[in-house]
């Protein structure tokens, strides 16, 4: 019986878990708030907060101290520092994954670069149709960018300060403690609001008046031009270089536009697998036998004559291919990819053709010769079989080869629905 359950419910594990239970729940919790994967606002405190309860359930002593007096004997001493957690969460996430961080994220967590600010990241839904066609897509992006009177100083006059700022020392941040869970606190980085992150303290006669609010930045609106080439992929990268926030004394980050693929409006039969594209296509079993030939809307519009040589035989989801009418490749549009084409074959409906026509099909037809029939054979009428009609599946029912003795017996049950019963001896 365990005191508390907060730790347990952080990890989303039962308290009874085995170390094995616990360490999957806490991979699967780390990779859904890692702070690379998870751009949503308190994601990375959320981290910092399973990977606190990881810690301490991980350890089988520590874990055993918890159980038994809940976070108020983690706080006695419990924790080797007084409460706080002292490992680093990202070394512990990367020792778990192999160093090699999350797969996909491109490496392990890469710390902070305090000399250029973050990176924008959009993502951008793009249709089938237009990474087959390509285009110009028009953007509006909101970005902060040094006021062009301080020049992102927060002063109208270069060097017209009182010093550095009392409140963090001229840093332009500050410590500050923050409660991850109960029993567990650590240091964070902030900006000091004292001097709005710019270290010095600026006279109110020599503050800037040009809308910057001393900050050095201002809120601008900037439209980009995202050029959507042909054949570009799900998941690919278009890059603004230097688009994003600027401040001053760094350099400024990127815009990143990520392509979202989307089915195209009115081509809901057309799939992208690479270079190629995949449809389905239906043909009568005249077609199939006879040779055909049918339209196919591409996706910029043409209409493709698709066409079947007599003699050919189409099988029913049989697969061909159109070659050059795939996708158009990336940086090389004129070089593309296959259409593949999985063909659904309807059969015509049941006395679709009188005696002579079906004589004369049989003629032209692959039919086996007939058997001789004498009379001791037994002759039987085929019939279709109608499972939406009623009819029951095989071995179903009164198929099922049970006598209704055989159903009582299975249940324990005598005729009549009594129970049948030993007799005392």
């Amino acid at each position: 019986m365990v005191k508390e359950t907060g730790f347990y419910d952080l990890l989303g594990a039962a308290p009874t878990a085995t170390p094995a239970e616990l360490k999957k729940a806490y991979r699967k919790k780390a990779m859904r708030y890692h702070p690379d994967k998870n751009k949503d606002e308190g994601a990375e405190e959320k981290f910092k907060m399973i990977s606190a309860a990881y810690d301490v359930l991980q350890d089988e002593d520590k874990r055993q101290r918890y159980n038994q007096f809940g976070e108020a004997g983690m706080k006695e001493g419990g924790m080797g520092g007084g409460g706080g957690f002292g490992g680093d969460p990202f070394s512990m996430f990367e020792g778990m994954f192999g160093g090699g961080g999350m797969g996909g994220m491109g490496g392990g967590r890469q710390r902070r670069d305090d000399s250029r600010t973050e990176d924008v990241v959009h993502e951008l839904r793009i249709d089938l149709a237009t990474l087959y066609n390509g285009k110009i897509k028009k953007l509006m992006i909101n970005r902060n960018v040094c006021c062009k009177k301080c020049k992102g100083s927060g002063s109208n006059q270069p060097g017209a300060t009182a010093g550095g700022c009392s409140g963090c020392g001229g840093r332009g941040v500050k410590m500050q403690m923050r409660r991850l869970a109960p029993g567990f606190v650590t240091q964070q980085q902030v900006h000091c609001d004292e001097c709005s992150g710019t270290g010095i303290n600026i006279p109110s006669r020599y503050r800037c008046d040009g809308g910057c609010n001393m900050q050095g930045l201002i809120k601008k609106k900037e439209e980009i031009q995202v050029h959507i080439d042909k054949g570009m992929m799900h998941g690919q990268k278009i890059t603004f270089s230097q688009m994003a926030d600027e401040a001053l004394g760094k350099t400024t980050g990127d815009v990143v536009i990520i392509v979202d693929q989307v089915p195209a409006k009115g081509f809901d039969n057309v799939q992208r697998k690479g270079l190629d594209l995949i449809t389905k296509m239906e043909i009568t079993l005249g077609e199939a036998l006879t040779g055909f030939k049918k339209v196919f809307k591409q996706l910029d519009g043409r209409e493709v004559v698709i066409n079947s040589k007599p003699g050919i035989v189409i099988q029913h989801e049989g697969v061909h291919i159109v070659n050059g009418e795939g996708m158009p490749q990336y940086k090389n549009p004129y070089e593309k990819g296959r259409l593949f084409i999985v063909f659904n074959v309807i059969f015509p409906e049941n006395f679709f053709a009188g005696a002579d026509g079906l004589a004369a099909l049989r003629k032209v037809l692959p039919v086996p010769k007939q058997p001789k029939v004498t009379e001791d054979m037994d002759e039987v009428e085929l019939q279709e079989f109608d499972k939406d009609g009623g009819e029951r599946q095989p071995g179903a029912g009164q198929f099922s080869g049970k006598s209704s003795s055989s159903y009582d017996e299975d249940e324990g049950h005598g005729h009549g629905g009594q129970g049948v019963q030993c007799a005392q001896q």
